[in-house]
């Protein structure tokens, strides 16, 4: 069992304070001033490269159910990290890559990030951070199994690249486990005659149940995979004992009893070791580290669970398997405080690697009754309890048979003047993914280095519009869900409510465990949306990134409001939230693209093939030529601005075999569409040519 251990702070080198306050300067001078970009011709000045003396990627975790990864981010000094809490502190960014060949290849995730102080704590702290991932799934009978990279970087965003490496910061691996499919289409699993199949509808789904596996099959299995007798019994036990008479009668519990007799152990002799276990074995299952993830109305206790064995988890994954529960307590100065449980499924993998496979499960939670506001630093210690198979009891001594104990301390995040209000409150945090605080309340464009790079920056297609409203009523015990409207302008004075249909992800906490499910959101016929969010226990439910609406822009253009209007449910009054101004761009830039060289024509190999284009939008981008096949054309600009990219292309073809060619050239302006960082790209325009 592990403890909150004595912290030694690691020595800063002299010239660190001074480097990580330039930091920015010393690379906008030299971007490879510390000589982590290898690729560069510039000459470093000094080499730092992956240092963690600051901050430190200590793990990596998936919840197979939700498709989240969480990581878990060391901070270990008390100055260097930009400003107090009442400042705005400096960045942590953590981007995420997948492999399925093993390390390979790896397909970046994309980029999340947290803010970080400079705060006095006598212990590390431990934050937390999410990515949601979307990978693809198999049907159960085929192990599914990702390799998943991390990089943490102090201050700069860590590039597409899975091979780069930071000045501050690390690197990270875990191997994970995606879940099965649970739906599938006829068409999938189903060989039928073909003048049958033409009757079906072959997209339609069937869902895959979970196999209960003969106890003898899986005693026997175990028995072989070397799994001790107490591990393949304890689910049993734990069922038994659920009746008050199995103190007295485990012998003759006929499930303990076939076990018994496969492994030839007599019951009545192991009873006291069997029901008396809490020794904590970590050999199956172990908490590896722990965090809180901060940054909104609600944050999350987030726990890393690694996995050892192949074996010892109640059946592969076409079964229901087994659940790690993770207990939750907080010492907010006056003892340990329960917090609440939270569970992730677990299951026999065969193809498990040696360094084991990586889990989390964490739980929602809403500290804002103990978080202060930035002049009064809240550093609380935080414990969690990890047990297989068995809720931890409300003990925050407890020791499990299977798991073990975590303690850290954690920060609490200031709480801001907009949350410190008992009073119903709604209020929008973001548009597009990006933060309404990186949104210019004047222009409607955003600039922002998280969740993407985006300078000056539009909205197009759909746009996320997510939110919380502040004290809303408890539904889980009874009260009426709130309701709201969705308020849209095209000149920031006359709104009209929204009444688009969109959908939404619910992930609903009952006990231990979460479920997540899709729901339509419609407007009630006085042109209300529901309120899903139940941030009040016991019972939990939350919407996947807040989601509060989809603004579906594509009849759109130029500058709209929108803010959300909430029914006070006991007096009627209308309460509106913060308005946000959008600059929707849904006009893809105008392309002119030409060769010197007349199109189509032969050109002998060793000419020199140039051309000219010229782009136009309001939001300029990017200006884009290829050649193929197996062909490389540069272009120089000769203007660059906001509004419009010209210059010169050329096709180098020396060294190009005798074939047709395409030279294609496209546009792209830099709006945010669809809630990512690709923009509104212009068609592709090509011109032909071939070599003699």
């Amino acid at each position: 069992m592990s403890s909150l251990k004595p912290f030694e702070r690691e020595a800063i080198a002299k010239e660190f304070p001074k480097l990580r306050q330039n930091f920015k300067s010393l690379l906008a001078l030299n971007p490879n001033h510390f000589g982590n970009s290898g690729k560069s011709s510039l000459v470093s000045s000094i080499s730092i490269k992956s240092n963690t003396v600051y901050e430190r990627l200590g793990c990596i975790g998936f919840q197979p159910e939700l498709n989240m990864l969480k990581a878990v981010i060391y901070i270990h000094q008390t100055t260097g990290y930009g400003s107090g809490l009442c400042g705005i502190g400096s960045t942590e960014y953590v981007r995420f890559f997948l492999s399925s060949d093993d390390g390979v290849t790896w397909q970046d995730q994309g980029l999340t990030s947290l803010q970080v102080y400079n705060v006095d704590h006598a212990s590390r702290l431990e934050y937390a951070v999410e990515k949601a991932i979307n990978p693809a799934q198999r049907i159960c009978r085929s192990e599914n199994l990702l390799r998943v990279r991390a990089i943490l970087s102090w201050e700069v965003p860590p590039p597409a690249d899975p091979n780069w490496l930071p000045v501050w910061g690390n690197r990270s691996e875990a191997t994970i486990q995606v879940a099965p499919k649970r739906l599938v289409k006829i068409s999938d699993v189903v060989k039928l005659d073909a003048n049958v199949l033409a009757l079906l509808d072959g997209a339609q789904t069937l869902k895959l149940k979970s196999l209960d596996l003969p106890l003898e099959a899986t005693a026997k299995a175990y028995l072989e995979a070397k799994v001790p007798v107490k591990r393949t019994l304890h689910p049993h036990l734990q069922a038994a004992l659920a009746n008050p008479s199995a103190l007295t009668a485990l012998a003759s519990n006929p499930q303990l009893a076939a076990i018994a007799k496969i492994y030839a152990v007599d019951l009545e002799k192991i009873s006291d070791q069997l029901l008396f276990s809490g020794d904590g074995n970590q050999e199956y299952e172990q908490l590896t580290c722990i965090g809180l993830q901060t940054g909104g109305f609600i944050d999350t206790l987030v726990g890393i669970i690694n996995v050892k064995k192949s074996a010892g988890f109640n059946g592969g994954l076409c079964t229901k398997g087994s659940r790690e529960y993770i207990a939750y307590y907080m010492d907010f100065g006056s003892g340990w405080q329960y917090m609440g449980t939270a569970s992730v499924r677990v299951h026999d993998i065969a193809s498990i690697p040696a360094d084991g496979l990586r889990y989390t499960a964490y739980l929602p939670t809403d500290l804002r009754n103990y978080r202060k506001k930035c002049e009064q630093a809240v550093v609380v210690k935080l414990r969690a309890i990890l047990s297989w198979e068995t809720p931890p009891p409300v003990d925050p001594n407890w020791v499990p048979a299977w798991g073990g104990r975590e303690d850290t301390t954690v920060l609490l995040s200031p709480l801001s003047n907009k949350e410190d209000t008992d009073k119903l409150t709604p209020f929008i945090t973001a548009a597009g993914r990006v933060s309404t605080d990186k949104i210019n309340p004047l222009t409607g464009l955003a600039t922002a280095l998280s969740p993407f790079v985006v300078n000056q920056a539009p909205f197009g297609g759909e746009v996320m519009i997510s939110g919380y409203i502040l004290n809303h009523p408890n539904y889980s015990s009874g009260g009426a869900k709130l309701r709201y409207k969705v308020m849209i302008s095209s000149d920031g004075i006359n709104f009209a409510p929204a009444i688009e249909s969109f959908d939404i992800s619910v992930d609903r906490w009952v006990g231990a465990v979460v479920t997540q499910f899709d729901l339509r959101q419609e407007v009630d016929s006085e042109g209300f949306y529901a309120y899903q969010m139940d941030a009040i226990g016991p019972d939990f439910t939350f919407v996947d990134e807040n989601v509060l609406f989809r603004f579906f822009t594509a009849s759109r253009q130029g500058a709209h409001w929108i803010r959300i209007d909430v029914e006070d449910p006991t007096t009627l009054a209308i309460i509106p939230s913060n308005s946000v101004k959008l600059m929707i761009d849904n006009a893809a830039p105008n392309l002119t693209f030409t060769m010197d060289q007349t199109p189509c024509s032969d050109i002998k190999v060793g000419q020199l093939i140039t051309g000219t284009f010229t782009a136009n939008d309001p939001h300029m981008g990017d200006v884009q030529i290829s050649v193929a096949p197996f062909g490389v054309a540069s272009k120089t600009y000769s203007l660059s601005t906001d509004t419009q990219k010209a210059g010169t292309w050329q096709v180098i073809t020396g060294k190009l075999d005798k074939c047709g060619y395409v030279v294609q050239a496209w546009a792209v302006d830099r709006t945010i569409v669809n809630n990512t960082n690709f923009g509104n790209s212009s068609a592709v325009q090509s011109i032909g040519f071939c070599l003699r």
